[in-house]
């Protein structure tokens, strides 16, 4: 695999060499799309890939991301805490 691009979305540093090794051990599917050809040039430039399907596998890969960052979401605030926030917050 080429040189790796780094993908700095949602707060978390990931490769796409690292994503694509996690899709290599997926169960592979042969489909059909339309898609803007525009989006996917735009995409293979931002990330330095050089297939229209890792493009789309990777997309896949950051919907699931940032749809499961919302559901994690939904806690906020229900979650019971005990701690000293001040004592937390010191560099001693």
């Amino acid at each position: 695999m080429g040189q790796a691009v780094t993908v700095p979305y949602l707060g978390s540093m990931r490769t796409v060499a690292s994503t694509l090794a996690e899709l290599g051990k997926a169960t592979i599917m042969k489909t059909n799309i339309e898609i803007d050809e525009n989006l996917v040039a735009d995409a293979l430039r931002a990330t330095g890939l050089e297939t229209t399907d890792k493009v789309v596998e990777l997309a896949l890969q950051l919907l699931l991301q940032i749809k499961r960052q919302e559901a994690i979401k939904a806690f906020r605030g229900q979650l019971p805490w005990d701690g000293d926030l001040d004592a937390a917050r010191t560099d001693a």
